[in-house]
């Protein structure tokens, strides 16, 4: 405690709000919001930079002069805070050091209140790795937050079931991040224990369309040429959690009909099957594709769109918050750099030209692939396998406006169709060769695409 001009110590600014409940409710409810968009007033800010034991007297009182969920808001809240203002205390939990009697009077579960706390650790856990600065990223956090908790922990609980049974809907271009805050919003569910709940994916345009039926329902033996044992579905095995659709919108008719129906009735039937299984899942799905428009244009069944956008989170692109990308670059070096510890006295001098190239330079690249190129880039030129692109051993900028660019095309000195066939073998490179990601980019539908592909006339990138 501080102390008061005569000497004695003056109380918290939490001891003080305590002695009027009201009060106390109001200020404490700022920390139960989403972190990544409530804001903490000047007024309440240090209410609960305490000690623990402060806290639990401090409840403990709460509870005995008939104040038991006041308290419950102030051990919810105090829990909070130091998941996201980490405390030298520890004291994540702060429920598990009050009696039962207590707990009993609150109206609380411990185990409840123990998976919402480490559900809160985890989801801030994985949304730091979400990298970014800009308005953009920050709200992306604050609905990757929300698709977890609602508007806030204290009713969290209460509406645990509701949050579940609403999927998600991850928009964005290839190499944004939506399977990481996919991965976030599935550490947000409330598993017993505090542990985290199962987690399966499933990417459909990885697979054969004649494969994406069995991976997702599973099959029984002798069902097709191949099977020759049953096997359950990644649906099944995400029972009681999340299952993940990666490229949603690569799914075709067929399967897209027997996903509707698995997510209106909670039953699956595997491939040559007649018998149905129940199923308790939560649906979130992604797709770099234009999904809104493939529904318009009716290559897209919109009741299967509208079962999964109940909660839709949008991604933009790297060259809509060029603000995000110094810090992407400077913590894929960092990761980079740690997970090769062994070679930290080779690689330490590039690693500086890599971190300066990415403040002073990499802002300027358009990066269509990306997180997923900027990464790529940097890992290959730190490594010496990227001699056209990414910083030079000095850190300065290239004369060329861009390195990689064939010097016939910016001598003017070649054709329309040679600049096409670079450029396109350009973005096939930076999506890993996702021709429907690179058809979306392009403008073009995929069968040009291929024409494309297999054309003679391309531009050679050492010419």
């Amino acid at each position: 405690m501080q102390q008061s001009s005569s000497g004695e110590p003056k109380p918290s600014k939490l001891a003080q709000a305590a002695l009027d409940p009201p009060r106390l409710k109001a200020m404490v409810r700022v920390f139960l919001g989403n972190p990544f968009f409530d804001r903490v007033p000047g007024g309440v800010s240090g209410l609960l930079d305490v000690s623990i034991s402060e806290i639990i007297e401090i409840a403990s009182k709460l509870v005995l002069d008939g104040h038991p969920r006041d308290a419950r808001r102030l051990l919810l809240a105090a829990g909070h805070h130091r998941i996201i203002s980490p405390s030298s205390d520890g004291h994540i939990n702060p429920f598990a050091l009050l009696g039962d009697a207590a707990i009993k009077q609150m109206g609380v579960d411990k185990g409840d209140v123990q998976s919402l706390l480490y559900a809160a650790l985890r989801v801030s856990h994985e949304l730091k790795a979400f990298v970014g600065v800009s308005e953009q990223a920050q709200r992306v956090r604050a609905a990757a937050w929300a698709a977890c908790f609602g508007h806030s922990l204290e009713d969290t609980l209460a509406l645990r079931d509701a949050i579940c049974d609403q999927n998600v809907l991850i928009l964005g271009e290839t190499g944004t991040g939506k399977e990481l805050i996919a991965r976030a919003i599935q550490q947000g569910a409330l598993g017993r224990g505090g542990s985290s709940t199962p987690m399966q994916v499933v990417n459909a345009a990885a697979l054969p369309g004649e494969l994406v039926e069995s991976e997702l329902f599973g099959h029984e033996e002798g069902a097709f040429t191949g099977a020759v044992k049953s096997r359950k579905g990644k649906i099944v095995e995400a029972d009681g959690g999340t299952i993940f659709l990666d490229e949603l919108g690569d799914l075709s008719f067929p399967v897209q009909a027997k996903l509707l129906r698995a997510i209106e009735t909670n039953r699956i039937t595997p491939v040559g099957s007649n018998k149905e299984v129940h199923v308790n899942v939560r649906y979130i799905a992604a797709t770099s594709r234009p999904i809104e428009e493939m529904v318009e244009r009716a290559t897209f069944r919109r009741d299967l769109y509208e079962r999964l956008a109940g909660y839709v989170i949008k991604i933009p692109p790297l060259r809509h918050r060029p603000e995000d990308i110094a810090p992407i670059g400077l913590q894929l070096v960092e990761k980079f750099m740690d997970e090769r510890r062994e070679l930290s006295s080779v690689l330490r001098g590039f690693g500086d030209d890599a971190k300066a190239w990415v403040q002073n330079e990499a802002g300027s690249r358009p990066w269509p692939g990306n997180v997923r190129e900027l990464e790529n880039t940097l890992r290959s030129w730190l490594l010496g396998m990227h001699a056209h692109e990414g910083p030079t051993r000095s850190g300065k900028k290239e004369e060329s406006p861009d390195p990689a660019i064939p010097k016939r095309i910016l001598q003017n000195k070649t054709s329309l169709d040679d600049v096409r066939d670079w450029y396109v073998r350009r973005v096939l490179n930076s999506v890993r060769g996702n021709k429907s990601e690179a058809s979306r980019i392009l403008g073009i539908d995929r069968g040009t695409l291929q024409r494309i592909i297999k054309g003679e006339g391309g531009t050679d990138d050492d010419a």
